[in-house]
């Protein structure tokens, strides 16, 4: 039995989609242009070789974004808080023999944005496509989605799996894995702690980010995160931008923020939050909403005070201060 599905796209929208279609080759079957920089795109075969092949010899951007994901009862609910550009999003529906259907919503490709959907984009990105699934549900209800991270002190490019290797893949393709694969979160993040192989590309690692996961399905949700070069997964309901994996929380499930701190301690030395780590404030909000977030309108509207929040401001001189971080950055970092 599927879990609802909720997140900040009402899916009724898919209604009222223009009729714009466009054929390509047998791998995508139309796209259908939703509103301004949202398309849908349905797949019924899916090239992981192409894929991981592509990934290992390109350098992609990943960007630095502040994203929440939250598990309520039988709602599941995650927001982007993107840069503004003109990059698009795209729901991604497959259809595929031998995998599991899936729904999901991929983006953050920049050779794909308003300008190259409106001409005519490249078959080779558009193959690509499903496996920047950032978050998904598949027909069996194991939904997953990918937030930023910091990069482990291990500085990860590649982890080791502790049985015999059979899958090697860049990180943000694991999404996709899940979802055409598996029918229980359990057994994916088993499967990838003894199976997989993770690698991360190098302008990710020179940035100073690596990905995390929140997997689930109607029992379990689980955050998967990358410690010491190890695939480490840990029974959780909220995930922001630092590690969950390693973290002290309060007894009210709360960390401590820049402003909840005095001068003695910090968030780094009393929770062990990596350096760089945001979203603690977003955790806490999450926190204070939970309870009421076991509903459709409840969900959205947690989503909607995680995005409506934003407590950055100016400190002296041209030093500028975010509430999201650990730390104090100079401008222009």
């Amino acid at each position: 039995m599927g879990m609802p599905f909720a997140n900040n796209i009402e899916l009724d929208i898919l209604e009222d989609r223009l009729n714009r279609r466009i054929s390509y080759s047998n791998i995508f079957t139309d796209i259908k242009k939703i509103s301004s920089y949202l398309y849908e795109v349905d797949y019924n075969e899916l090239d992981y070789n192409f894929a991981n092949k592509w990934f290992k010899e390109n350098d992609v951007a990943l960007k630095p974004t502040a994203c929440t994901s939250v598990r309520s009862g039988n709602f599941y609910g995650r927001n982007f808080d993107w840069f503004y550009n003109n990059d698009c999003d795209f729901v991604i529906r497959t259809s595929c023999k031998g995998r599991i259907p899936s729904i999901g919503v991929a983006g953050s490709v920049s050779s794909l944005n308003k300008n190259s959907m409106e001409k005519a984009p490249s078959n080779e990105f558009l193959k690509l496509l499903p496996f920047y699934t950032l978050d998904g549900i598949n027909e069996a209800g194991v939904f997953i989605n990918s937030n930023v991270v910091p990069q482990d002190k291990g500085k990860v490019i590649k982890t080791k799996c502790t049985e015999n290797e059979e899958h090697e893949m860049f990180m943000l393709m694991w999404p996709r894995f899940v979802l055409d694969n598996f029918t229980n979160a359990t057994e994916a993040v088993e499967y990838a702690k003894k199976h997989i192989s993770f690698f991360q590309i190098k302008q990710a690692s020179q940035y100073g980010y690596d990905i995390h996961f929140m997997v689930g399905d109607s029992e379990h949700t689980y955050v998967v995160e990358i410690i010491d070069n190890k695939v480490e997964y840990k029974e959780f309901n909220i995930m922001a931008n630092f590690h969950v994996i390693g973290t002290i929380f309060n007894e009210d499930g709360k960390v401590y923020t820049p402003v909840t701190q005095d001068d003695t301690h910090n968030a780094i030395d009393t929770n062990k939050i990596t350096k760089h780590g945001s979203g603690l404030e977003r955790h806490n909000i999450a926190i204070d909403n939970i309870d009421n977030a076991n509903t459709k309108e409840g969900m959205v509207n947690l989503m909607h005070n995680l995005l409506n929040y934003n407590n950055s401001y100016t400190k002296t001189g041209n030093d500028t201060w975010y509430t999201e971080f650990v730390g104090t950055y100079p401008s222009g970092e």
